[in-house]
C-alpha cells in the first residue's frame, strides 16, 4: 500500500485524512502527524479504533463490505496473529485489539467493524 492522497484537515498541526492503495482497493485513514507525503509505502502496521462484530467470514478473500463515506469500515481479512490482534488485509497488517471470539482461530478469514484507521 502507499499513500495515494493526502486531504489537510488542519496542515499547520499536521493532521489529515489519507488514502491509501494498492491500485486494486482504497481506504482512508486518519494520521496525526503526519509527516509522509504522497506515494510514500505503508510499512507499519495500522491501529483500528473502535474494533466489534468480529465473527468468521466463509468467504476466503480480502473485501471491503460496507463503507460509510468517512472512516468507518466493515472489511474482511485473514487473522494472522490472535495472541497480538493483528489482521491481515491485502497487503497491509492491522491490529484489531486483542480481544477476539473464542471460536476464531488464526487463518481464519473473520469481518471487523472499525470505526477509524490511524496510520
Amino acid at each position: 500500500m502507499y499513500i495515494k492522497k493526502i486531504e489537510w484537515l488542519n496542515q499547520e498541526i499536521k493532521e489529515a485524512v489519507v488514502t491509501i492503495s494498492n491500485d486494486k482497493i482504497e481506504l482512508k485513514c486518519f494520521s496525526h502527524p503526519f509527516n509522509m507525503k504522497k506515494s510514500d509505502k505503508i510499512t507499519e502496521i495500522i491501529e483500528c479504533l473502535s474494533v466489534n462484530n468480529i465473527y468468521i467470514s466463509y468467504r476466503k478473500e480480502y473485501y471491503i463490505e460496507y463503507y460509510d463515506g468517512n472512516l468507518t469500515y466493515r472489511l474482511c481479512g485473514k487473522l494472522i496473529d490472535k495472541k497480538n490482534g493483528i489482521m491481515q488485509f491485502e497487503d497491509i497488517k492491522l491490529y484489531i485489539g486483542e480481544y477476539i471470539p473464542g471460536d476464531i482461530q488464526n487463518d481464519d478469514y473473520i469481518i471487523v467493524t472499525i470505526s477509524r484507521l490511524d496510520i
